[in-house]
């Protein structure tokens, strides 16, 4: 990856210069901004956003809250989520708790909140979680298990098992088969009725 003395070279100008343009700090003359972004374009620069974030003061982390990484819908969750907040210049921060509510609530206490851009959560607290996560100055995102009220500014993102349910049950139908077992997660969670509602 060409460097910032590269670009300089290339574009006949000081360091300083190169660094003031990439960084859009101090005074350039016109001219001087059309050949350093010009050179860094013919030398393939491509900014690292995660170091631009930092100079600017900008949250670069995502803290990733989930029951457990065993599961392969967590793991796959965390693992497109790492991929794509990477691509974009964030680093994404995972924390189990085996699905109990103060294993939550301690991961929460140890958040370094000033660094966090969000938080992505599959929350244990049940009636609680609204009221724990409000005091976070950053935006979340419930994972699966939907608060009784938002913020404004979070949001909540599931499966529908519902419609998952009902792919299964017309399955089911086409196979002619006349006895099914369905083993789930316990009928209290919400995610487990959905499905066999539909089923």
């Amino acid at each position: 990856m060409p460097t910032i003395k590269d670009i300089a070279r290339e574009a006949g100008v000081s360091h300083g210069t190169v660094s003031n343009v990439l960084n859009k700090t101090g005074k350039v003359s016109v001219e001087k901004i059309r050949l350093v972004e010009q050179a860094a374009r013919r030398l393939g620069y491509v900014p690292n956003a995660q170091a631009q974030h930092l100079r600017q003061g900008i949250p670069t982390a995502v803290a990733v809250i989930l029951p457990s990484l065993r599961e392969d819908i967590y793991l796959d969750l965390y693992t497109a989520l790492q991929t794509t907040f990477q691509q974009a210049g964030y680093e994404a921060m995972v924390y189990t708790t085996d699905d109990i509510a103060g294993n939550e609530e301690s991961v929460l206490s140890r958040l370094p909140v000033s660094n966090l851009a969000a938080v992505a959560v599959a929350s244990s607290l049940g009636e609680h979680c609204l009221e724990r996560y409000s005091t976070l100055a950053c935006p979340v995102v419930f994972i699966d298990r939907e608060p009784d009220r938002m913020r404004e500014g979070d949001a909540f993102i599931a499966f529908d098992f519902d419609a998952a349910g009902r792919d299964l049950g017309r399955y089911v139908l086409e196979k002619g088969w006349e006895q099914v077992a369905l083993f789930s997660a316990p009928s209290s969670l919400p995610h487990a009725r959905q499905l066999f509602a539909g089923l």
